[in-house]
């Protein structure tokens, strides 16, 4: 009975999530309705996972959901080089004077 109502727990769930993230975005500080919306909203997440691990997995273990993955992984990687070159071009500065007059 309770797979009948797993996909309205994950929406739920979802939904406090977004709810306590955007209140403590709009009033800027943690307050009972955040926590308890944060708190609630993770648990049903949670439980939906739990109850639909069997789909999940194999869902995730398909042709193209591995392909996605690995396309993923490889953009993430070529933008943390990236970001790791930035970040040492940032800090090791060097100037060439390539002017006729030097």
């Amino acid at each position: 009975m309770i797979r009948i109502w797993s996909p309205a727990l994950g929406a739920t769930g979802l939904c406090l999530l977004c709810a306590g993230f955007l209140s403590y975005y709009v009033r800027a500080s943690w307050d009972w309705f955040e926590y308890a919306a944060v708190a609630a909203g993770g648990v049903l997440v949670l439980a939906y996972l739990l109850l639909n691990m069997r789909e999940i997995f194999a869902a995730l273990t398909q042709r193209g959901a591995l392909q996605s993955g690995n396309a993923l992984l490889m953009a993430l990687l070529v933008l943390a080089i990236l970001g790791l070159a930035n970040f040492l071009a940032s800090k090791h500065t060097k100037r060439w004077d390539t002017t006729a007059a030097r």
